[in-house]
């Protein structure tokens, strides 16, 4: 195997980049070249024809050394004879370096060629088949215009392939962004429909607050407010059963009003009196609404008092004011016919307005009192048993 330079200078071995425009300047480029063929004739007529010329040659004398000089090093033309071997050798080399190295190029020597010869070369991925020896000036002339023409089409190629590279590349970082972006947008907008919700269920919160508000800021007297929470209520969450207790004179809890949606109005008297002592007293403390929506649940709050109202469905929560419980309410019906789940956010917002409204009422009744005192609730009786 043996090293010819056609150049006007040593230069670096390795992949000669073409200029910056990635275009084929015949004379001023330089190109790598690699020449294989087995006869010395045609290979010294193939090296001092490019003499002079912007060309480093490679030489290789067999197809093994061409091969590995294809695997060693980088090259743009490889020009091969056709009857490497002594046969067509030169054919089966070009098919694997199409196949190997598609931005590679090669062009075929022959010193006869004929027609079947070219068309096996071109089947072969060669691009031109040249005819060799180049002993007199006129071949050799030929041979480096076609050469020329080679290089011309094999740096094309290459900048094509390079552009197709760093297309495919941006694509990447375009994909890469855009799915970037799009997870982002995608978080973005469901962190805009959540606060959104949020922001509309604390509008209706609101909306509602003042609405339960502006009812119960005329009542004074205690039977008319307490009918006033009943019919909201019903409003809100439906028909259902519930009661209000209230702290009594003697510091336990009696009932202050209630509404008889499906109870049995014999045993209405007894359920209710048996609810205002386990219930309020659970819940007197209690700054959430609670909710109970099958039996065992319940029976691990009340214990055996959950008897009275199984398969129920409860909603109950406490009214406060500076700390004190004013009102105990609780809503039941069949497990059958539900809450809805929004109820409870509801009851959560209402608890403290009637609390305070319950505050207001007090404290009319302490300026109205002799003594100033107040030991609970004085209510009639009679103002529970609305009609759901």
């Amino acid at each position: 195997m043996a090293r010819h330079r056609a150049m006007n200078e040593t230069r670096p071995r390795g992949s000669v980049e073409p200029d910056a425009a990635g275009a084929y300047i015949p004379g001023k480029t330089p190109v790598r070249v690699l020449l294989v063929a087995d006869d010395p004739h045609m290979m010294r007529s193939l090296g001092d024809a490019l003499v002079g010329e912007e060309i480093d040659c490679t030489q290789a004398g067999t197809s093994g050394e061409a091969r590995e000089q294809l695997a060693a090093e980088s090259f743009d033309l490889t020009v091969l004879a056709y009857d490497l071997a002594g046969g067509d050798g030169g054919v089966t080399l070009a098919r694997e370096i199409a196949d190997s190295t598609p931005h590679v190029k090669t062009v075929l020597a022959s010193t006869h060629p004929t027609m079947q010869q070219a068309l096996n070369a071109f089947e072969a991925g060669a691009i031109d088949l040249i005819t060799g020896p180049f002993d007199d000036i006129t071949r050799r002339e030929a041979l480096v215009g076609r050469l020329h023409r080679a290089l011309e089409r094999s740096f094309t190629e290459q900048q094509r392939e390079r552009r197709v590279q760093r297309l495919k590349r941006v694509c990447k970082k375009l994909n890469t962004a855009r799915r970037e972006v799009t997870q982002q947008l995608d978080s973005l907008c469901n962190d805009m429909v959540t606060a959104y919700q949020e922001l509309a269920e604390q509008m209706n919160q609101v909306t509602l607050a003042s609405e339960f508000q502006a009812l119960l800021r005329p009542e004074l007297e205690i039977e008319s407010c307490l009918r006033t929470v009943l019919e909201f209520i019903l409003d809100l969450g439906g028909s259902t059963n519930a009661a209000v207790f209230l702290p009594s004179n003697d510091l336990d809890f009696s009932l202050g009003a209630y509404v008889n949606y499906d109870l049995p109005r014999d045993t209405l008297d007894v359920l209710l009196d048996h609810l205002a002592d386990v219930i309020p007293c659970r819940m007197q403390d209690e700054t959430d609404v609670l909710e109970f929506q099958d039996n065992d649940a319940l029976a691990r709050w009340l214990g055996d008092d959950a008897a009275w109202i199984e398969d129920s469905h409860v909603i109950t929560f406490s009214c406060t004011h500076d700390g004190e419980c004013l009102a105990v309410v609780v809503l039941f019906r069949d497990q059958s016919y539900p809450f809805e789940h929004e109820l409870l956010a509801k009851m959560n917002t209402i608890a403290p307005i009637f609390g305070k409204q319950l505050a207001q009422i007090i404290h009319v009744h302490h300026r109205a009192s002799p003594d100033h005192e107040w030991y609970g609730f004085d209510y009639d009786d009679d103002i529970g048993g609305m009609a759901a």
